[in-house]
């Protein structure tokens, strides 16, 4: 599964409908799922203002939430459902003291994806 951006105001609309939204420590998802596997996975990554002051600070946790993203994306397996075709990240923390730390954000990916999984294997208003 390939991991894209999701541009324009449809794709992202698209994405924030979706029926499940999830929170793990400083990590808030709202989730688009499937019953059938899908190509891509549109993602919008997105860390506030009134979280994080400087954008150095902003743009270093987006890129560490992408990486963490794409590496569990790699390690999860391709049978799994129920489908992930849509992900909005919204960090909800201040930026730690000592930094942002990958093995943080990696526990708290795989427990917002072990929620996603655990959340059914039906997605409702679809057949199997």
């Amino acid at each position: 599964m390939q991991i894209r951006p999701a541009k324009g105001t449809r794709a992202v609309r698209e994405v924030f409908a979706g029926p499940l939204r999830i929170t793990s420590g400083p990590l808030a998802a709202t989730v688009a799922l499937a019953n059938r596997p899908a190509e891509t996975m549109l993602v919008v990554v997105t860390v506030g203002k009134a979280r994080v002051r400087r954008a150095v600070d902003r743009n270093r946790i987006k890129r560490v939430l992408r990486h963490a993203l794409r590496s569990h994306s790699v390690t999860r397996p391709a049978d799994c459902s129920p489908y992930v075709t849509g992900m909005v990240l919204v960090w909800r923390s201040t930026m730690p003291e000592a930094g942002i730390r990958m093995a943080d954000v990696r526990r708290h990916m795989k427990r917002l994806f072990d929620k996603i999984d655990a959340a059914g294997q039906r997605v409702p208003g679809e057949d199997p």
